[in-house]
């Protein structure tokens, strides 16, 4: 059952995947919407964004976790999991690189590298294919009154939309700002 759809990501098959934020869940589903897998196994809480990689592994900004999860392709093994854990090895919000506090969404390049829209950190964390922090972004442009939602990743760049200061940016892999399209008084 789908509730609050938040994050989308389409397989090269045509099956969909979707975050089912209010069950907790990721559900696969056919373009006719038919459910294939319903996957609610891992603990998500509050899944948002949705992202593959080229083969097919999903990847999840479990935000009320303050994780990113990378699922085998029909979801039913984590094969990554990036967060700071507690002493019990439960996740656990952080602001310190490769920490994460409420993920909103995530993107993969063909190089692997994963981007974390980390939002309540007010950055892009970039980690390599195994979860290695890479190097983070965004301080400066991105401010403390910044809700960062989603990012794309594009030939130009990586396109970060930023709900509160009502403004989309292009960044460069790199981390460097290329240029800001909008603001509170735009159409």
């Amino acid at each position: 059952k789908m509730k609050n759809p938040t994050g989308i990501a389409v397989r090269s098959d045509g099956l969909i995947w979707v975050a089912s934020t209010d069950e907790d869940a990721v559900i696969l589903l056919t373009s006719s919407g038919a459910v294939v897998a319903e996957v609610k196994n891992h603990g998500f809480k509050n899944p948002q964004g949705l992202a593959l990689d080229a083969a097919s592994s999903l990847y999840v900004a479990d935000k009320g976790n303050d994780r990113i999860l990378k699922l085998s392709p029909n979801g039913t093994q984590v094969l990554l999991q990036i967060a700071r854990l507690d002493s019990h090895g439960k996740p656990k919000a952080g602001s310190g690189p490769g920490e994460l506090r409420k993920p909103q969404d995530v993107a993969v390049d063909s190089n692997g590298d994963i981007y974390v829209a980390d939002s309540d950190n007010y950055r892009i964390q970039v980690f390599n294919s195994s979860g290695t922090f890479l190097r983070q972004f965004g301080p400066g442009v991105l401010l403390s009154t910044s809700e960062v939602r989603g990012i794309a990743l594009t030939t130009e760049g990586l396109w970060v939309s930023d709900k509160e200061l009502e403004r989309v940016f292009l960044f460069s892999r790199a981390g460097s700002l290329i240029k800001s399209i909008g603001d509170a008084d735009s159409v």
